[in-house]
């Protein structure tokens, strides 16, 4: 991945097809002008700011992809109003909940390991019953950046990824059905 500040607003991202597979993204979901490429792009620019300390932010961005044809692609974004900030996450809105996906039976057992750290864990299941993910929901209060790190350990040991970035827990409450706010007390009897 190469990261290219051209402007006082706009920032160049080359990703690698290894890059794009580490993100969960493909050429595909990218291209085109649709609501489905629209959530893979705002997902995919908030793990890249989160990941890399972007910052970006501001009133409007300008987004244009460009896949390439050893299935990476190059990203140009523009902050309409506003400039992309180094190190400056002041403009993010609160993080609310963290988002992490998996098997039912080892969302269950880390659901018993959150029991202590999480007040309120929530288990959505997509529409088809067979992807499942939990969002591990944070209290606003200045403690929970040391929450978030105790929780990405956690959820480490259990090998599932874990996501930060607002888009996905949008994303999840659109497209993923609620079966329980009260996973930590009720997923780990089940199995």
């Amino acid at each position: 991945m190469q990261i290219d500040e051209l402007a006082g607003n706009t920032v160049k991202i080359t990703l690698d097809p290894s890059d794009m597979d580490g993100y969960r993204i493909k050429c595909e979901d990218i291209s085109g002008d649709s609501r489905t490429s629209e959530l893979a792009l705002s997902r995919l620019i908030s793990c890249l700011s989160e990941d890399h300390n972007l910052g970006l932010c501001g009133e409007r961005l300008l987004v244009e992809a460009f896949p390439k044809s050893d299935g990476g692609c190059t990203l140009y974004i523009s902050c309409i109003k506003g400039t992309p900030s180094g190190k400056n996450t002041s403009c993010r809105p609160p993080l609310t909940a963290v988002i992490c996906e998996g098997e039912l039976c080892v969302l269950a057992r880390l659901c018993k390991a959150l029991k202590a750290v999480a007040d309120r864990v929530s288990l959505y299941a997509d529409r088809d019953g067979k992807d499942y993910r939990l969002a591990i929901h944070l209290p606003q209060s200045k403690s929970s950046e040391s929450r978030i790190g105790i929780i990405r350990h956690i959820v480490s040991e259990y090998r599932l990824p874990l996501y930060t970035d607002l888009s996905r827990m949008s994303d999840t409450e659109e497209y993923y059905t609620l079966l329980t706010d009260k996973a930590t007390e009720l997923l780990p009897d089940c199995f």
